[in-house]
């Protein structure tokens, strides 16, 4: 009698160390198959737009890009009769080129000038870095109310329904 009990007890541990064994291999295998979750951030960005006014832009470079013919009445003193005269004059056409790291303009026409320049720029600043951390991981083991099927012991084992606490290591959650 003694003997059986003994080896039941075995067979039980046995029975039980290999259930263990399976849930832990399984258990891992399934998680392979799930890319590792990336650290995400969020970012709050604050839009800022600079205004910088450049009173007297300095000339880089000028040149003549081209000559214009007019024509002008000149009046000729005289007495009593008014007389004209047309002359012809040519004019240049000048491209000048400002430059600077923050701008480049360039303007042309005759005798051109730039009177100043007003820059309107827009950009982002990151004024706070927040990382989301990653989802737990699921936890398989857990100590809590079970209820199903037992085996007892003594004095025979027998199975028998069971209500009670324990350990148990869960397949699946759902």
């Amino acid at each position: 009698m003694k003997a059986t009990v003994t080896t039941i007890l075995i067979a039980a541990l046995a029975v039980t160390v290999l259930t263990l064994s399976v849930a832990l291999v399984s258990g891992r295998r399934s998680r392979a198959g799930f890319p590792i979750p990336e650290i995400t951030m969020r970012s709050d960005t604050v839009l800022v737009r600079d205004t910088v006014l450049i009173d007297r832009p300095v000339e880089v470079e000028k040149r003549i890009i081209d000559t214009i013919l007019i024509s002008t009445v000149l009046p000729v003193p005289g007495d009593t009769v008014r007389l004209t005269d047309t002359v012809y004059v040519h004019l240049p056409v000048e491209q000048k080129h400002y430059s600077a790291p923050e701008y480049d303009a360039w303007v042309s026409g005759f005798r051109p000038s730039l009177d100043s320049l007003k820059l309107h720029t827009q950009s982002a600043r990151i004024t706070n870095t927040i990382p989301i951390p990653a989802p737990p991981k699921p936890r398989r083991w857990g100590i809590g109310i079970q209820v199903g099927y037992g085996m007892t012991t003594a004095p025979r084992p027998e199975f028998h329904p069971y209500i009670g606490l324990g350990i148990s290591y869960n397949f699946i959650r759902f």
